[in-house]
């Protein structure tokens, strides 16, 4: 409520500066100021929408749940005690990980309001209210990061993460071997 007051009392000092002031720079400047104060509540009630409060860690461990299903993890390779131990670990960071978002993923949201009231214009987040406040709107972009986890999206995804690591285990392979060669010349790990 307050902030309603103050952007309100900054609007008439606005139009009354522009009022009594000559030239055009100071109604755009009111009016821009304006604007970025409605992008950005529009923004805030869209990330509201999309991702609402009491949903959001359970969205994003839903993310990454998937993901991890799909992710090539170094395994063991049959060896039980080796996927214990990295089981272990990995449930270990993916629990510090949801500790953090609980904590301090308010920012993140914030971020993405800003971020929001950034890219889009002043109409395009007004459709974008209007959509996401739909059923269908809401349904669409709460669920939309669940999409991670349909089999087409999830075979795609493993095959490609599978790509990846064995790019990657090559790649430090032939890391490993420069350091190693480099150690040997110069004597030093620095």
């Amino acid at each position: 409520m307050r902030g309603t007051v103050r952007r309100l009392h900054a609007a008439m000092l606005g139009a009354l500066l522009a009022a009594t002031t000559v030239g055009a720079a100071a109604p755009v400047a009111a009016q821009s100021a304006s604007q970025a104060d409605v992008k950005r509540a529009l923004a805030i009630r869209i990330v509201a929408i999309a991702f609402p409060e009491d949903q959001r860690i359970a969205m994003i461990s839903g993310v990454m749940d998937n993901l991890e299903a799909q992710m090539a993890l170094p395994s063991g390779k049959g060896d039980d005690q080796i996927s214990a131990i990295s089981k272990k670990h990995l449930d270990i960071l993916r629990a510090g990980i949801i500790a953090d978002l609980d904590k301090n993923g308010h920012g993140l949201f914030e971020a993405l309001a800003s971020a929001y009231a950034r890219e889009f214009t002043l109409q395009e987040l007004q459709d974008i209210e209007r959509f996401v406040s739909t059923p269908s709107g809401a349904a669409y972009v709460q669920r939309s990061s669940k999409l991670l986890g349909d089999p087409d999206v999830a075979a795609w995804n493993t095959a490609y993460f599978e790509r990846i690591m064995a790019l990657i285990e090559a790649q430090k392979e032939k890391l490993r071997t420069e350091l190693i060669a480099h150690y040997a010349k110069t004597g030093s790990a620095n």
